[in-house]
């Protein structure tokens, strides 16, 4: 009987130190996803083609594959619009106007918010290869359309 406990009990060592070495080399392997820093005279990009739901789409297997990233949301959106038009390294925004997969009211509010950032005197740009009539709609709050 003692063997069985002597046996027993190394194994579960075992167990659990490889346990702790997988935890400790997965860990090290994630990258981890830092604030991102912002250089001075900086350009805001808005990619009116992305679909900004109402909330933010969290992948949580975003961090093992570096192709799909995290969506923010709408609110999300328009509270970055919000900070930007006080951020001192931003100098602009460049909208990329192409599509506009949100909907009339989703374009709306970036619309507004694009339109109360004009305020602070930053620029606005936009571009398009061929802008759809709703991109237009939100895109022709820009000081210039390309």
């Amino acid at each position: 009987m003692r063997s069985f406990f002597k046996t027993f009990f190394a194994s579960l060592l075992a167990l659990i130190v490889f346990t702790l070495l997988v935890f400790f080399f997965l860990t090290a392997l994630i990258p981890s996803k830092g604030k991102p820093r912002i250089e001075a005279n900086s350009v805001l990009v808005l990619n009116l083609g992305q679909h900004y739901a109402e909330q933010a789409i969290q992948n949580p297997l975003g961090i093992l594959s570096s192709e799909q990233e995290d969506i923010p949301g709408l609110y999300d959106v328009i509270r970055l619009l919000q900070r930007a038009k006080t951020d001192k390294k931003i100098s602009g925004i460049y909208i990329i106007a192409n599509t506009n997969s949100n909907g009339f009211a989703a374009s709306e509010e970036i619309r507004n918010a694009l339109l109360d950032f004009k305020t602070s005197g930053k620029f606005i740009l936009a571009h398009g290869d061929v802008i759809t009539q709703k991109a237009y709609g939100v895109a022709n709050v820009a000081d210039k359309i390309y």
